[in-house]
């Protein structure tokens, strides 16, 4: 037997009645009117933050990969942080080194600065092109985790989750 359109309509208008959770149409017209209204709200203050920020990257010539790797970094836990870099921190070390980055970055500098010299400059550190020292890394290790240590009197200054403002904080 097949049901007419009025009568599928009519079925599911009595099993809806008769549904264990009274709904209040007016009520979700209402609510979902409100979220509308908070979305378009949420979108223009989020218009906002990205204008912020790329005001302020353009104005503290920052990268904004780079930024968004240091604002990952900021916004982590102090334990997430740490791990972090201990693996970031020899990557880079590793890129510099072996990859011949620093050199880039240099020649790039230079071209920036209008300096058609790519040789000695003196500024420019000595690229040796040796191997990583992994005891160097170490210790660089030891200075990173010592400066997000307790600062002794049970806050951590250092510690972005006690910065007022930051939303890792709270």
């Amino acid at each position: 037997m097949t049901m007419t359109q009025n009568e599928l309509i009519t079925a599911l208008r009595d099993q809806l009645a008769n549904a264990v959770v009274p709904i209040d149409g007016y009520a979700v017209k209402e609510l979902t009117v409100e979220l509308a209204n908070m979305k378009q709200s949420v979108s223009e203050e989020n218009g906002k933050l990205r204008s912020f920020l790329k005001e302020g990257l353009k104005e503290n010539q920052l990268n904004k990969k780079g930024y968004a790797i240091f604002r990952a970094l900021y916004d982590a836990s102090r334990s997430e942080r740490v791990d972090q870099l201990r693996t970031l921190l020899p990557l880079i070390l590793y890129g510099l080194d072996e990859l011949g980055w620093l050199e880039h970055m240099t020649d790039l500098v230079s071209e920036a600065e209008g300096d058609d010299d790519h040789g000695d400059h003196p500024d420019r550190d000595e690229h040796d092109g040796g191997e990583i020292d992994p005891d160097e890394v170490g210790e660089a290790m030891d200075g990173i985790e010592e400066g997000v240590e307790d600062a002794g009197d049970g806050s951590d200054e250092t510690d972005p989750e006690n910065i007022p403002g930051n939303p890792a904080g709270a």
